[in-house]
């Protein structure tokens, strides 16, 4: 059974087809990122419930939502796959632009809709000026900075097991290509850096909130993508904050080779994966 959860005149609803006939439920939940979390909820519910052929009326799905009752939607567990978004791998991998990233950002900084957004801002930031991977980012240490040369060593990446992205299960590794980089800071990023350096409780750039290292998939399940929906942007995953950087690059007259170092990849996966993001913005004309 499908279920959707659309904003209708700013309150959401979820609809799903019982017999041939659609049926309704208005939850009178804001549409903001704490709004869609608790309908997802009621969703899951409702998703059980029909595929165990116990479904409700709509009034006891609504009476869920009451704040006494609330615990019960927080302790239901299923494998139902979640899908917040739909949206064809074409379409999902074209960059964000440079207006949303800025109006991103600025959300997180400002936490317009709490979740703990403004400590992982100079992250999502930091992301965005490099084009680093995430776990590079992750595992950046304040001995990588050499604020005497302006310059950040990108040497390793704290990665994340394949079933488990907690901080304790993350591993160690070489950058992906297994080669050191260096980047050279602009300004903006030797503020952000200083920063962060002078403020961070520990060894780790960027740690998370407890002082460990960041679960990036958490990170975008919970206030990521809520913070993507609640502002009108598009559904982009973390990693898209790489191709931004990229595609950015690439429309500013950077070689493809100079963009390969700083993001430390080949200068033919550039071509072949990024590339196709940047187009003219005119033909070449026929000297006279």
């Amino acid at each position: 059974m499908k279920l959707t959860i659309a904003d209708y005149k700013g309150k959401l609803r979820i609809r799903y087809q019982l017999q041939g006939k659609t049926q309704t439920i208005s939850t009178g939940l804001n549409p903001d990122p704490h709004g869609y979390q608790r309908a997802e909820l009621l969703k899951r519910q409702i998703q059980i419930d029909a595929e165990t052929g116990h479904l409700k009326p709509g009034e006891v799905y609504r009476s869920m939502l009451d704040p006494a009752r609330y615990a019960d939607l927080t302790s239901v567990k299923t494998k139902v796959k979640r899908e917040p978004y739909k949206t064809n791998r074409k379409i999902h991998r074209e960059p964000l632009t440079d207006t949303q990233i800025k109006k991103l950002i600025a959300a997180f900084y400002e936490n317009s809709f709490d979740l703990n957004a403004s400590h992982y801002a100079p992250w999502l930031e930091f992301l965005a000026l490099t084009g680093c991977r995430p776990a590079e980012a992750i595992g950046l240490r304040k001995s990588d900075i050499d604020f005497s040369s302006e310059s950040i060593q990108i040497a390793r990446a704290l990665a994340r097991q394949r079933n488990n992205s907690a901080s304790s299960a993350r591993i160690k590794k070489g950058t992906k290509n297994g080669k050191i980089r260096f980047l050279p800071m602009s300004k903006k990023l030797l503020t952000l850096v200083k920063t962060q350096v002078k403020t961070s409780p520990t060894d780790l750039v960027f740690p998370s909130p407890k002082g460990l290292a960041i679960d990036d998939r958490n990170f975008s399940k919970r206030i990521y993508k809520p913070y993507l929906k609640a502002l009108g942007l598009p559904n982009r995953d973390l990693y898209n904050l790489r191709h931004a950087f990229v595609t950015r690059a690439l429309k500013q007259g950077m070689s493809v080779v100079h963009v390969a170092y700083l993001i430390g990849d080949s200068p033919a996966s550039v071509t072949k994966f990024y590339a196709h993001s940047v187009r003219p913005d005119e033909l070449p004309p026929i000297p006279d």
